[in-house]
Protein backbone atom coordinates (compact mmCIF):
# COMPACT_ATOMS: atom_id res chain seq x y z
CA UNK A 1 0.00 0.00 0.00
CA UNK A 2 0.96 3.79 -1.27
CA UNK A 3 2.41 5.89 2.34
CA UNK A 4 -0.55 8.82 2.75
CA UNK A 5 1.16 11.84 1.44
CA UNK A 6 2.18 15.10 3.64
CA UNK A 7 -0.64 17.75 2.57
CA UNK A 8 0.31 20.73 4.99
CA UNK A 9 1.92 22.52 2.31
CA UNK A 10 -1.06 22.37 -0.24
CA UNK A 11 -2.26 25.63 -1.85
CA UNK A 12 -5.92 24.65 -1.05
CA UNK A 13 -6.94 22.52 2.02
CA UNK A 14 -6.52 18.58 0.36
CA UNK A 15 -6.25 17.78 3.91
CA UNK A 16 -9.76 18.17 4.64
CA UNK A 17 -10.89 16.55 1.24
CA UNK A 18 -8.63 13.22 2.49
CA UNK A 19 -10.29 13.62 6.03
CA UNK A 20 -14.26 13.66 4.62
CA UNK A 21 -13.35 10.85 2.09
CA UNK A 22 -11.79 8.55 5.17
CA UNK A 23 -14.85 9.36 7.41
CA UNK A 24 -17.37 8.69 4.65
CA UNK A 25 -15.74 4.95 4.35
CA UNK A 26 -15.04 4.24 7.79
CA UNK A 27 -18.62 5.67 8.98
CA UNK A 28 -19.69 2.91 5.67
CA UNK A 29 -17.69 0.30 7.16
CA UNK A 30 -18.70 0.95 11.05
CA UNK A 31 -22.21 0.46 9.70
CA UNK A 32 -21.73 -2.92 8.70
CA UNK A 33 -21.47 -4.49 12.28
CA UNK A 34 -18.74 -7.25 12.76
CA UNK A 35 -16.17 -8.81 11.12
CA UNK A 36 -16.13 -7.32 7.19
CA UNK A 37 -13.76 -8.08 3.82
CA UNK A 38 -13.78 -5.65 2.11
CA UNK A 39 -12.72 -6.47 -1.47
CA UNK A 40 -11.23 -3.34 -3.54
CA UNK A 41 -11.74 -3.15 -7.53
CA UNK A 42 -7.70 -3.48 -8.07
CA UNK A 43 -7.66 -0.08 -9.74
CA UNK A 44 -8.81 1.71 -7.14
CA UNK A 45 -6.37 0.34 -4.78
CA UNK A 46 -3.87 2.57 -4.93
CA UNK A 47 -6.10 5.85 -4.24
CA UNK A 48 -7.93 3.91 -1.80
CA UNK A 49 -4.55 3.20 0.42
CA UNK A 50 -3.81 7.47 -0.13
CA UNK A 51 -7.23 8.18 1.53
CA UNK A 52 -7.20 5.25 4.77
CA UNK A 53 -4.39 3.11 5.81
CA UNK A 54 -4.75 -0.27 6.38
CA UNK A 55 -4.51 -0.17 9.92
CA UNK A 56 -7.54 1.77 10.47
CA UNK A 57 -9.46 -0.42 7.88
CA UNK A 58 -8.44 -3.60 10.59
CA UNK A 59 -9.48 -1.22 13.39
CA UNK A 60 -12.79 -0.86 11.98
CA UNK A 61 -12.66 -4.61 11.91
CA UNK A 62 -12.43 -4.72 7.83
CA UNK A 63 -10.00 -7.01 6.25
CA UNK A 64 -8.83 -6.37 2.69
CA UNK A 65 -8.54 -8.22 -0.42
CA UNK A 66 -8.31 -7.03 -4.36
CA UNK A 67 -11.54 -7.83 -6.57
CA UNK A 68 -10.47 -10.63 -9.03
CA UNK A 69 -12.08 -13.87 -11.04
CA UNK A 70 -10.74 -16.41 -8.51
CA UNK A 71 -13.39 -16.79 -5.87
CA UNK A 72 -12.87 -14.80 -2.71
CA UNK A 73 -10.42 -16.56 0.19
CA UNK A 74 -11.72 -15.21 3.86
CA UNK A 75 -13.72 -16.16 7.18
CA UNK A 76 -16.13 -12.85 7.09
CA UNK A 77 -19.73 -13.45 6.59
CA UNK A 78 -19.83 -9.85 5.80
CA UNK A 79 -18.28 -8.69 1.71
CA UNK A 80 -18.38 -5.31 1.10
CA UNK A 81 -17.35 -4.85 -2.31
CA UNK A 82 -15.74 -1.04 -3.28
CA UNK A 83 -15.65 -1.38 -7.46
CA UNK A 84 -16.40 0.95 -10.73
CA UNK A 85 -19.47 0.33 -12.91
CA UNK A 86 -17.92 -1.50 -15.08
CA UNK A 87 -19.19 -4.93 -16.71
CA UNK A 88 -16.10 -7.22 -15.85
CA UNK A 89 -15.88 -5.75 -12.66
CA UNK A 90 -19.59 -6.94 -11.95
CA UNK A 91 -19.62 -10.81 -13.69
CA UNK A 92 -16.34 -10.70 -11.11
CA UNK A 93 -18.96 -9.78 -7.99
CA UNK A 94 -21.38 -11.90 -9.47
CA UNK A 95 -18.99 -14.60 -9.96
CA UNK A 96 -18.01 -14.67 -6.13
CA UNK A 97 -21.67 -14.32 -5.31
CA UNK A 98 -22.71 -17.59 -6.94
CA UNK A 99 -19.02 -19.35 -6.18
CA UNK A 100 -20.04 -18.74 -2.57
CA UNK A 101 -23.91 -19.96 -2.92
CA UNK A 102 -22.64 -23.43 -4.89
CA UNK A 103 -20.25 -23.73 -1.40
CA UNK A 104 -23.61 -22.72 0.86
CA UNK A 105 -22.24 -20.16 2.37
CA UNK A 106 -24.73 -17.48 4.17
CA UNK A 107 -23.33 -14.33 3.71
CA UNK A 108 -23.86 -10.44 3.44
CA UNK A 109 -23.10 -8.56 0.61
CA UNK A 110 -22.88 -5.18 0.09
CA UNK A 111 -21.54 -2.94 -3.05
CA UNK A 112 -20.22 0.79 -2.64
CA UNK A 113 -21.90 2.36 -5.89
CA UNK A 114 -24.77 3.46 -7.24
CA UNK A 115 -25.80 0.59 -10.04
CA UNK A 116 -28.38 -2.09 -8.31
CA UNK A 117 -27.08 -4.95 -9.56
CA UNK A 118 -28.64 -8.21 -7.37
CA UNK A 119 -31.77 -8.32 -5.06
CA UNK A 120 -29.35 -10.23 -2.46
CA UNK A 121 -27.25 -7.05 -1.98
CA UNK A 122 -27.45 -3.74 0.21
CA UNK A 123 -26.40 -0.92 -2.40
CA UNK A 124 -24.36 2.03 -1.43
CA UNK A 125 -22.73 4.83 -2.89
CA UNK A 126 -18.59 5.98 -1.47
CA UNK A 127 -18.06 8.76 -4.15
CA UNK A 128 -14.21 8.66 -4.51
CA UNK A 129 -13.73 11.47 -6.80
CA UNK A 130 -10.56 12.94 -6.18
CA UNK A 131 -7.59 11.67 -4.57
CA UNK A 132 -4.58 14.10 -3.09
CA UNK A 133 -1.66 12.49 -4.35
CA UNK A 134 0.32 15.21 -3.04
CA UNK A 135 0.40 18.93 -2.28
CA UNK A 136 0.20 20.06 -5.92
CA UNK A 137 -1.73 16.86 -7.70
CA UNK A 138 -4.74 15.63 -7.17
CA UNK A 139 -6.23 12.67 -9.16
CA UNK A 140 -9.71 11.89 -10.53
CA UNK A 141 -10.45 8.96 -10.25
CA UNK A 142 -13.56 8.13 -11.98
CA UNK A 143 -14.82 8.90 -15.12
CA UNK A 144 -17.14 11.29 -14.54
CA UNK A 145 -15.59 12.98 -11.49
CA UNK A 146 -14.89 16.21 -13.55
CA UNK A 147 -18.42 16.39 -15.72
CA UNK A 148 -21.03 19.03 -15.64
CA UNK A 149 -24.24 17.07 -14.62
CA UNK A 150 -27.61 18.42 -16.30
Amino acid sequence: MAQIPNLDNAAINLTSLREQSQRELITILRNIRGKKCLVIDPKLGGSISLIVPTSILKENGAELRYLSSDPLQTECNKIVFLARKLLDLMKHISSNIQDDIQKGLQREYFILDEEKVHHLLTIGEFPLYMVPLDEDILSFELDDAYKVRP
